[in-house]
């Protein structure tokens, strides 16, 4: 399953999300179908585990609103922009 779309944040920057589950077989389109954005759709975090530690891990969360149950295996995000 392919689901994708895209909204604008507060600063007017334009979001993409598109995830991938499997193949691209199936597709849905986030804003159609009966899938929808939430009002706080996208949350990102980012970590330092010490003040010497040069990595910093980022990891996001996205909200979405459906009319009917998609899910099964976890969904992987392909690309955020």
């Amino acid at each position: 399953m392919y689901i994708h779309g895209e909204f604008r944040d507060k600063d007017n920057n334009r979001i993409e999300v598109k995830i991938l589950n499997g193949d691209r077989s199936e597709e849905m389109v986030i804003g159609e179908d009966g899938l929808f954005f939430t009002d706080d759709p996208v949350n990102i975090e980012q970590e330092n585990d010490d003040t010497f530690n040069t990595i910093i891990t980022k990891s996001a969360s996205i909200n979405l609103l459906t009319d009917n149950y998609i899910g099964g295996d976890c969904l992987q995000i392909m690309q955020e922009v």
